[in-house]
């Protein structure tokens, strides 16, 4: 059995199973871990098992020279896997099997991360009629059964205020309409402070940016028929830090080129969750911070933005025979197109805010 000592809850989760106060919450150590509480029944074995296929078909074609009959294509897709292992947190008595996975975020000093969940639906092959309804009704109410895809989790990082600002996952649901979702996107790579400021090119485009390995993961879904992956998600990661080069000088006051003074940060009343009283402490309303920011740290000189896309959430993996997956295909060129139609507007028009985030203070695990 193993033990973590210490652990911590993941901070930076913005969407899905235990995000949030929840006994499926998952935690990290300090080695660049995360430990993924296993679903009940089907779902956590499925999910497991789905892991493990993924590293022992990337072993055995570690050049993935057949992509409609290997999953070894997804290896640099999710995140590393190392199994499954039994751990006891504090105040619990019983141990609690896990899915031991790389932590996608611990590398990053501010982690901006998108989680978009993938499909026109998330019900999934072999389910009931009942569970088929339920999932139908609840795709309706987001922008999947209209575009493909939603925005169900997202926070960003402020280079003025110094802090992680971040739209939880009912401010999310209120997102509706396809230009809706395009401004959520532009916000993901915008200044709140400076709207006309953007890093759309830095980490859209470019041979490592999220549209050239989109299209590589969507290259792959246009083979494989071994999977069809109902409310699996593509997460999107970035350096917050390297936005600060960005700014424009008219937020840089001194001679070193650092902001002085204070800037009033504007922040939502908390929702009914309680976000504002977690225990990652969102800040108190019209709260004044410093906001030096040091934009010539030799570090970020050149921009690092460290721009990641992964594949994740696998519970609902079901393997079919030769049967491609045409829900999460489709969704993937919708996601394609709309980030196009994003790199393509924002170097001439201003950001707009679907919704006004929550900040939440510090940022870093």
């Amino acid at each position: 059995m193993e033990s973590i000592s210490p652990y911590k809850k993941l901070q930076h989760q913005v969407a899905g199973h235990g995000c949030g106060d929840s006994k499926l919450s998952p935690v990290v150590d300090n080695t660049g871990c995360f430990y993924k509480p296993l679903q009940n029944g089907t779902r956590g074995e499925r999910e497991a098992e789905f892991y493990s296929r993924v590293v022992a078909d990337f072993e055995a074609d570690p050049e993935c020279c057949s992509p409609s009959t290997s999953l070894g294509t997804l290896q640099s897709f999710v995140p590393r896997s190392y199994g499954t292992v039994n751990i006891v947190l504090d105040g619990r008595n019983a141990a609690m099997e896990c899915l031991k996975l790389e932590d996608l975020t611990c590398s990053y000093e501010q982690p901006c991360v998108m989680d978009l969940k993938m499909g026109f639906n998330t019900w999934y092959k072999g389910c009931t009629e009942a569970s088929r309804e339920k999932y139908r009704l609840k795709d309706l109410k987001t922008t999947r059964s209209k575009i493909g895809f939603s925005v169900t989790g997202m926070q960003m990082y402020s280079p003025c205020a110094k802090q992680i600002i971040r739209m939880h996952k009912q401010k999310c649901r209120d997102i509706s309409t396809r230009e809706e979702v395009l401004q959520a996107l532009r916000r993901f790579v915008s200044c709140q402070e400076a709207t006309d400021v953007n890093w759309a090119a830095e980490v859209y485009s470019g041979k490592d940016g999220v549209l050239a390995r989109l299209r590589e993961l969507t290259a792959w879904f246009a083979e494989q028929g071994m999977y069809h992956f109902s409310s699996a998600s593509v997460l999107v990661m970035y350096e917050g830090k390297a936005t600060a080069k960005k700014l424009p000088r008219d937020h840089l006051d001194d001679a070193n080129g650092n902001t002085t003074g204070h800037k009033v940060v504007s922040l939502k009343e908390a929702d009914e969750e309680g976000h504002r009283k977690n225990s990652e402490g969102v800040a108190d309303l019209k709260k004044e911070v410093d906001v030096a920011v040091d934009c010539h740290s030799p570090k970020w000189a050149n921009g690092d933005f460290r721009v990641r896309l992964c594949f994740v959430d696998f519970a609902h993996a079901i393997e079919v025979d030769g049967e491609r997956d045409t829900n999460v295909y489709e969704g993937l060129l919708s996601l394609t197109r709309a980030l196009e139609e994003v790199v393509q507007t924002s170097a001439s028009r201003p950001s707009q805010v679907v919704t006004e985030p929550e900040p939440i203070r510090g940022g870093q695990q």
